[in-house]
């Protein structure tokens, strides 16, 4: 096994500059020259670092988790992997876990994570998982919040304007004549979709729009009929339909399908990115598209400055915009 100190003494400096350039830690305090001839003096020796050595001297392990509670929903693989992007130049290795949506999923996982002593956690909370995350913040494992939010939760957030950002949303549609706006939405008691519904009915409430009538909320466990309540939804005519996620509009999408055949004509709003259908339905389509790329870059940095030893903590949201 080639240790450090035979590199330092097949390149002629001694075992602390190995040890400096080896760890990523030795700035200006060794010359280029001399870290590139180390580097690659390691490279041809095959030299691996010991990381359970490096583990028990520096406490940390150099691994983070990103917990998603849908991976297969495109807004959290492109979240999940720009969160992997940003962690890859400071050297650190992501395991992302997904719950769907269970809080004893992510109960699960939080042990898993926290026997292998992961230095952070990024988190998409589920229902019902606020004393989970305080076990992980007492455990000494910094936490940040993505996408939703738990208020109560010392621990910092990132996100979307949900709010403002599906009433604007709706508001458009009103300036473009529609009257009988529709809502079709997962129940979830999770702050993401609470704010977005509580949009949809403000803006049209503010224009005596607000119909009950057009609104369908489909329970979780009950997901597999959101097609029969979609057809069932349609029934009652509306000009537009508002799709609360992503994974509702997609699960929507076989009936809307079918509907359309019978030339009825029907704006369809997604709040997600739904650029893939925007090929074939470019003119009934519009989304409201999240800047994930940001909110992951963030995400990380406050991760980064916690595991690093701060100690405040704090809320970013971002207002997404409408592509219509």
């Amino acid at each position: 096994m080639v240790l450090m100190k035979d590199i330092a003494e097949a390149v002629g400096v001694s075992n602390a500059t190995v040890s400096l350039v080896l760890g990523g830690k030795s700035g200006s305090r060794v010359s280029e020259s001399v870290k590139n001839k180390v580097l690659q003096t390691a490279k041809e020796m095959g030299y691996h670092s010991n990381d359970l050595a490096r583990s028990l001297r520096t406490g940390r392990t150099n691994l983070i988790s990103v917990i998603v509670t849908d991976i297969s929903n495109d807004f959290f693989g492109k979240m999940s992997f720009y969160i992997q992007e940003e962690a890859k130049k400071y050297g650190y290795l992501v395991i992302t876990a997904n719950t769907n949506e269970s809080d004893s999923e992510l109960e699960s996982i939080i042990h898993v994570l926290i026997s292998k002593k992961v230095d952070g956690v990024i988190v998409v909370p589920t229902q019902n998982c606020k004393e989970m995350l305080e076990d992980v913040i007492k455990s000494g494992t910094p936490v940040v919040q993505i996408d939703r939010l738990i208020d109560t939760l010392k621990a910092d957030y990132v996100g979307t304007d949900n709010y403002a950002s599906s009433a604007n949303a709706i508001k458009e549609l009103i300036t473009c004549g529609k009257k009988r706006i529709a809502m079709l939405t997962l129940k979830l008691d999770v702050n993401a979709i609470t704010e977005r519904v509580r949009g949809y009915e403000d803006a049209l409430k503010n224009h005596n729009l607000y119909n009950p009538l057009l609104i369908r909320n489909v329970e979780f466990e009950e997901i597999h009929k959101v097609g029969e309540v979609m057809n069932d939804l349609l029934g009652q005519k509306p000009d537009a339909i508002f799709f609360s996620s992503r994974r509702v509009f997609t699960l929507a999408m076989d009936a809307l399908s079918e509907h359309q055949h019978d030339g009825s004509s029907v704006t369809l709003l997604c709040f997600d990115e739904a650029k893939s259908y925007k090929a074939l339905m470019s003119d009934c389509l519009w989304y409201v598209e999240q800047p994930i790329e940001d909110m992951a870059k963030k995400a990380f940095s406050l991760l980064m400055s916690k595991i690093q030893g701060t100690t405040t903590y704090s809320k970013h949201e971002y207002l997404s915009y409408l592509v219509k």
